[in-house]
């Protein structure tokens, strides 16, 4: 049997009135066959009365076991990549339109932040100049203090040092006054040695003269 054959007697088995066993309707142009396990179970016995077993069991085998709805059909696969090339279409064309958009933000952006950068510039170069004289000003103002200060350092140091001189002054007049005491004292009790010493030696010579005197005077005898 041939191929054409073989469809031709499935043809008439599953859409003859004897044998409808298969729900047989149109959508869109097509078909759709819906089968439950009874009903083929049955196809499979008739298939099997008209075709022969092995003929009927590879023909049950090849058909799909939920029906023809699950089957996708080359029109359907078609429908398919249409809807996806639409729904990429219209994906690119949004994602082009965001680009644009924020191409747009993005300069709207940058010249607002660079009038931003520009005022904040301006802000700043003015609070700097405004820091620079308020800083001058208080470098003058402390420059004028350090000199009031060093002057008043400089009398109370130079009063101090005049107070230092006085005493030193009185105390080295009076550091004199002792020494000159002490130097006459010391000349005094001197004096006083020194005639002791001159009388003890005279004295000495004397009685050494006396003795000698004496002893020449014994000689001399």
């Amino acid at each position: 049997m041939t191929k054409g054959g073989l469809a031709h007697l499935v043809r008439i088995f599953l859409f003859s009135g004897r044998h409808a066993h298969i729900d047989y309707r149109t959508l869109l142009g097509g078909h759709i066959v819906a089968i439950s396990e009874v009903a083929r179970l049955e196809m499979l016995t008739g298939l099997r009365t008209c075709l022969g077993t092995s003929v009927a069991d590879t023909l049950i085998e090849h058909l799909p076991p939920g029906g023809w709805h699950d089957i996708a059909r080359t029109s359907d696969i078609e429908s398919l990549r249409r809807d996806l090339q639409d729904k990429l279409d219209w994906l690119r064309d949004d994602v082009k339109l965001i680009r644009i958009e924020l191409r747009e933000d993005m300069n709207n952006l940058r010249e607002e932040l660079r009038g931003e950068m520009i005022n904040v510039r301006i802000e700043l170069r003015e609070d700097m100049n405004n820091l620079r004289i308020e800083l001058h000003q208080d470098m003058t103002n402390l420059r004028e203090e350090l000199r009031d200060e060093m002057i008043n350092v400089r009398e109370e140091l130079r009063g101090e040092m005049i107070n230092v001189r006085e005493e030193l002054r009185g105390e080295m007049n009076n550091l004199r006054i002792e020494l000159k005491g002490d130097i006459k004292e010391l000349s005094d009790r001197y004096d006083t040695t020194m005639k002791w010493v001159i009388g003890l030696v005279v004295t000495n010579c004397l009685g050494i003269l006396g003795t000698l005197g004496t002893l020449v005077m014994v000689a001399l005898r």
